[in-house]
């Protein structure tokens, strides 16, 4: 009865582990994708001032 309770946590602890980095894989992600939809707000003006100086 033991050896299956240390089984259970261990596979409890593992899994802990799995979900921290996910977790933190998760946040690098939203990160990811705040910078990157600035970036092409950004490239969208961009691109909409050079049209317009062109039209000019």
């Amino acid at each position: 009865m033991d050896e299956i309770k240390e089984m259970l946590q261990a596979i409890i602890q593992r899994q802990d582990a799995i979900n921290d980095k996910l977790d933190a894989l998760s946040a690098r992600l939203e990160k990811c994708n705040a910078t990157f939809t600035e970036s092409f707000k950004q490239a969208i003006d961009t691109a909409a001032k050079i049209s317009r100086k062109i039209s000019d």
